[in-house]
């Protein structure tokens, strides 16, 4: 063997190989079509619910119709970012606060850092009325 290669060692990733199997067997049954025209519907959703409380400042663009993208940061008036995943996730909703490698989004809009929450098809409608009223 030829050096670097005779230095390598290890189990190649196996396990995740076949776990990343599972997870395409998983949503090609769901339908990967499904799932967009979903996510789009989902973002829509949120995205004007949002929009629409005061003191809730969603950071990205205030247009639906350029949202591509089923991440959302936001912030709110009335409660500290660092503070949002606590108080969400007693009603089980899962958020991130902080940075997130996005600090170029928060100089621009001169806050420190935000809560995210990322929507997809296991979410639904039904979450939306406890993230709103922080």
């Amino acid at each position: 063997m030829e050096i670097p290669t005779q230095f390598e060692v290890g189990t190649p990733s196996i396990a995740q190989s076949i776990g990343r199997g599972i997870d395409i067997k998983y949503l090609t049954n769901i339908g990967m079509i499904r799932i967009e025209e979903f996510e789009r519907e989902i973002r829509g959703y949120f995205l004007q619910r949002m929009m629409d409380v005061s003191g809730l400042t969603v950071l990205g663009p205030q247009s639906l119709e350029d949202w591509g993208i089923t991440i959302v940061a936001f912030i709110s008036d009335s409660v500290d970012p660092s503070d949002l995943p606590i108080f969400l996730d007693m009603e089980r909703i899962a958020v991130l606060a902080g940075h997130y490698c996005c600090q170029p989004l928060h100089s621009a809009v001169r806050v420190c850092h935000s809560a995210r929450v990322s929507l997809y098809f296991y979410n639904t409608k039904e979450f939306f009325p406890y993230i709103l009223h922080i």
